[in-house]
């Protein structure tokens, strides 16, 4: 019976996730992951996503980064932010692979992209998403995200999908 509770206990245990800053190597794996996501489940038919073969010069430039997670070198996750200037930023791109999806990987993506912005004295994280998918906007809100009814005027250059339809703040002072 002993041995019932711990094989049981160790299918509950959170994966191990590893968060690493993007390099090329992992170019291909991120593409293939939010290409699927967004097209899989959310229905996108819009395969233009020019910042996925350029991510240093988009993500990785001023106080700006992006970020993957891993499980075994399965590449199961990423987050980004993009720095707006005026110590703001905008986090972009946070997806993880469904079968990671609940336990942990995107917790710990988050916490490595605040880290960063406190590090980087950012004072305020912006980001934008859909209505239609609850979890996502759950997540936000959880973590200390409050909604606003737009992103500031000067950040809408930094928005790549005109489909989003909620925006959240975190202020970091």
């Amino acid at each position: 019976m002993n041995e019932a509770i711990n094989r049981e206990n160790l299918s509950e245990q959170e994966p191990e996730v590893k968060i690493e800053t993007y390099s090329n190597e992992h170019k291909e794996e991120v593409i293939k992951l939010i290409s699927g996501i967004l097209e899989e489940e959310y229905g996108s038919k819009d395969k233009n996503r020019p910042d996925l073969e350029n991510i240093p010069d988009v993500y990785q430039k001023d106080n700006g980064n992006f970020w993957v997670a891993l499980n075994s070198e399965k590449l199961i996750g990423t987050v980004a932010i993009i720095d707006c200037g005026e110590k703001r930023g905008l986090l972009k791109r946070m997806y993880v692979d469904k079968e990671f999806r609940g336990k942990g990987a995107a917790a710990k993506l988050l916490e490595t992209l605040l880290e960063f912005a406190k590090s980087k004295e950012y004072k305020q994280i912006f980001l934008e998403t859909v209505k239609s998918q609850p979890a996502p906007n759950k997540f936000y809100t959880k973590n200390g995200f409050k909604e606003i009814k737009a992103l500031p005027k000067e950040l809408e250059k930094f928005q790549f999908s005109k489909l989003n339809d909620i925006f959240y703040e975190l202020d970091l002072e």
